[in-house]
């Protein structure tokens, strides 16, 4: 799950049909998305997919027979009946009743001839077995000896054969995987190993660290889910220097494996546009104001656990903010 920017105003518009402000929030197919700072659109980016149907629960019996839900059987050479309830075997003894009205001679009133010490006295029969409060059913049933009630839990296999449980989220190469259903579900992207290409190791930077400058008490670095924050100042000569599928660049000495490549010439005017496509196959933005400095953008590799968003925050200073991958994945309806 990895957070989506855009240009500046590209918040789109909402169902009314009214531009998007910053801290507008909405619903994208099963993805959650807010405007930012800058009218950047962020959003999670989620595989969407059906819910798989969770197979119909069954239950197996004393001899190892399959039962399914709501079926109804009498145990063989006894009077105990069971039934198959939410994967559940349940069963009961039927107790017999007996008819004592024929020892019985005359009338015969309960607690004649005894005082009431005595009736106080005397042991209280337990109740009988709560009844099914549905007419014609059998009583509820009790779990007979040796027959295994625990339904078993559904599991998914990953691709090295190792089983997970439902609900599950693992990873595997640059994709994200989870066990829905029984069914292991992830995504699909094409998974590129940065080390695989030494020849631009050492490339310059578009940005370097300003370490002098305290940013912690700013408001974007007290943004929530924000795990890292730095102060960060733009080549501005660099990033205005650079070509369409021309040579890379490091976002940050200090983060050498996220190299930039320009996809198209920026866009023109008091604010430009920059989209850069990552080494390993993802994606940045940035929109710029030439005449302040400020910056604003977003940059999503698909490898690792982290996402990183560029802020300004004030005159002369901008921040590049630290998130887990996942963070944006809690904000559901």
């Amino acid at each position: 799950m990895v957070l989506v920017g855009a240009v500046a105003g590209d918040c789109g518009l909402d169902e009314r049909g009214v531009a998007r402000q910053p801290g507008d929030r909405w619903r994208a197919a099963c993805n959650q998305c807010r405007c930012l700072e800058g009218g950047v659109a962020g959003c999670t980016k989620r595989l969407c997919a059906d819910p798989v149907p969770l197979p119909a629960k069954q239950c197996r019996d004393e001899a190892g027979a399959d039962r399914g839900e709501g079926e109804q059987w009498t145990v063989p050479g006894s009077n105990t009946a069971c039934r198959c309830r939410a994967g559940l075997v349940t069963c009961t003894v039927i107790a017999t009743a007996t008819d004592t009205r024929r020892q019985q001679q005359g009338v015969n009133f309960p607690g004649a001839g005894s005082s009431s010490q005595q009736l106080r006295d005397q042991p209280r029969p337990l109740p009988p077995p709560s009844v099914d409060p549905a007419p014609g059913k059998p009583l509820p049933p009790l779990p007979p000896p040796n027959v295994d009630t625990t339904p078993a839990p559904v599991t998914c296999e990953d691709r090295n054969g190792r089983r997970r449980v439902e609900g599950e989220n693992w990873k595997e190469d640059c994709n994200r995987c989870g066990c829905f259903g029984g069914v292991a579900a992830c995504t699909f992207r094409a998974c590129i190993n940065p080390a695989n290409f030494p020849a631009i190791k050492g490339a310059p930077s578009l940005f370097t660290e300003n370490s002098q400058r305290d940013v912690s008490g700013t408001a974007q670095c007290r943004q929530d889910g924000v795990i890292g924050c730095r102060a960060v100042t733009l080549d501005m000569k660099a990033l205005q220097a650079a070509q369409p599928e021309g040579p890379a660049f490091s976002l940050l000495p200090s983060l050498p494996d996220l190299l930039l490549t320009l996809r198209s010439p920026p866009s023109q005017g008091e604010i430009q546009s920059y989209s850069f496509s990552l080494a390993d196959g993802g994606e940045a933005t940035f929109t710029v104001r030439p005449s302040s400095g400020a910056v604003y953008g977003s940059i999503r590799p698909l490898i690792g656990d982290k996402i990183y968003a560029m802020e300004s925050c004030g005159e002369d200073c901008n921040v590049l903010l630290e998130r887990d991958r996942n963070y944006f994945n809690q904000f559901e309806d």
